[in-house]
């Protein structure tokens, strides 16, 4: 008998769970939106977070496409400092994606 019940769009509900179900990440998704692009001390000073709070958390929103970092990640040498913004094709994805699910119709 499994423990938990398995939402048929789990990747999807994943996914909007990681971006949007942190204070950290909205707190920085709306600092992106406000003042864009940002570096990584411009962010923790900003948001008066931790840096490795804060660069851990834009990692992950740089995994899931939301925020884009210029030079990218993969190219960018240690110490390296990049312009961080947010990928506004991605944003608007997710919260359709949101909108069906709380509305309950299937997303397109």
């Amino acid at each position: 008998m499994p423990r938990y019940a398995v939402p048929a769009n789990s990747d999807d509900e994943q996914e909007l769970a990681a971006v949007f179900g942190s204070a950290v990440n909205l707190s920085i998704i709306r600092e992106l939106q406000r003042h864009s692009p940002r570096t990584l001390g411009d962010l923790t000073e900003a948001l008066a977070i931790g840096p490795s709070t804060v660069a851990s958390r834009v990692r992950e929103l740089e995994a899931h496409g939301v925020i884009i970092g210029d030079p990218p990640r993969a190219s960018r040498k240690q110490g390296t400092e990049a312009s961080l913004s947010l990928d506004d094709v991605v944003i608007q994805r997710l919260l359709s994606q949101l909108e069906h699910i709380v509305s309950g119709r299937k997303s397109a």
